[in-house]
């Protein structure tokens, strides 16, 4: 009712001045029009909303998927720390990407705020000019409401071209993060692959090692052995001496030791007559029986017994040459001591090795007489 008389009020001078004003149905359908714009303004605003509440939910959505890349990445981290650094760094270069996201969300937002604060200024604005055409009942009313509408059309645009640019954006961030992932899965195949490697060749190395420190034990046992070899040779030697001291005394027998072996050196002249290989008296047959005996307390050794001639040649119907009577020497010798029934045949050899192997140069009628020899060549276990 008050608009009623408010507009008749307003209608009355200028009938009375008989100038030109709006009718009321005219400033309904004005009232009418500012209520839908702003309806559709209105309605702007929630659909911009909505869009900015779904593309908060569709980072937030994208910052969970981050920090679930994160957790996987930190988990593999606690096993490869290599490949933890490369991972982190690249985390940190995605989260620089998604701050910067961010920070342009963020500035779309101030933006968007600015926008609608120029569009409520505009819009006030353009209520004055409504109200002013009301007074001054001009066409400038029409002029700005085809302003509004252009700034309008304009704002929409400016909205749809940031998010075009918004989804671009995320597209672009969300393809680099795929890329990402699937370097990262590459690399981690990488050096688990490479872990199993090394440790294949760790495994390697420890047995390798198990085997030599195996080795070394038994490499411990035989210098061990080997030491109560020498040990039992060197009781061995010191028997023989104390047993043949007469023999040695007198120049026919030597005790010799050659680094692992003991060697008694027993002169042709007392064994054999010239030409001969039969034991040429029971006295070197009891000095053999002494040496048989010392060797029965030593069972485990080997026994090599070697005859050996000067280079003068020897031609009888008995023997061809120096290497049957070198021979035939040693198997006499090596018979009279396996006499002894605690001897094992198995462990004995004999061997005639000519005029080949001369202690000295068959220069002189001594050094001949020194290469004329039967040698027993005691053997320990360590020497065979």
């Amino acid at each position: 009712m008050r608009m009623r008389i408010t507009i008749g009020l307003l209608l009355l001078p200028g009938l009375l001045d008989g100038a030109l004003y709006y009718t009321p149905s005219e400033y309904r359908e004005l009232e009418n029009e500012k209520y839908v714009l702003e309806l559709e303004l209105k309605h702007l605003n929630e659909r911009f909303i909505n869009e900015r509440l779904q593309l908060r939910e569709k980072i937030r959505a994208l910052e969970a998927r981050v920090r679930s890349l994160e957790e996987e990445s930190n988990s593999r981290l606690n096993e490869k720390l290599v490949i933890a650094r490369e991972s982190n760094e690249k985390i940190v270069q995605l989260e620089s990407r998604l701050a910067d996201a961010n920070t342009r969300l963020s500035d779309l937002q101030k933006e968007k705020e600015e926008n609608e604060r120029l569009a409520r200024l505009r819009i006030e604005d353009q209520e004055k000019q409504l109200e002013l055409l009301r007074r001054e009942a001009t066409n400038r009313e029409q002029e700005l409401i085809d302003e509004k509408k252009r700034l309008e059309k304009n704002l929409l645009s400016e909205i749809d071209k940031l998010k075009s640019e918004l989804h671009n954006e995320r597209e672009s961030a969300k393809k680099k993060l795929e890329d990402l992932a699937a370097e990262h899965r590459r690399k981690t195949g990488e050096l688990e692959k490479r872990i199993i490697d090394l440790q294949t060749r760790l495994n390697n190395f420890e047995l390798e090692n198990r085997r030599q420190q195996q080795r070394i034990v038994e490499l411990e046992n035989i210098r061990e052995k080997q030491k109560q070899e020498l040990e039992r040779l060197a009781e061995q030697a010191k028997s023989l001496e104390e047993k043949l001291a007469e023999e040695i005394r007198q120049g026919g027998i030597k005790l010799k030791r050659l680094n692992d072996r003991l060697v008694i050196n027993m002169d042709n002249k007392i064994l054999f007559d010239s030409g001969s290989a039969t034991l040429r008296s029971d006295e070197i047959r009891r000095t053999l029986d002494k040496i048989s005996d010392i060797l029965a307390k030593y069972p485990d050794n080997r026994i090599l017994v070697e005859g050996h001639t000067d280079d003068v040649p020897i031609r009888s119907e008995r023997f061809r040459d120096n290497w049957q009577l070198s021979t035939e020497r040693a198997l006499s010798v090596l018979y009279h001591l396996l006499r002894n029934r605690n001897l094992d045949p198995s462990r004995y050899m004999a061997v005639g090795a000519g005029q080949f192997q001369p202690l000295v140069p068959n220069t002189s009628p001594e050094n001949r007489a020194l290469n004329r020899r039967v040698d027993i060549v005691v053997m320990p276990r360590l020497a065979e």
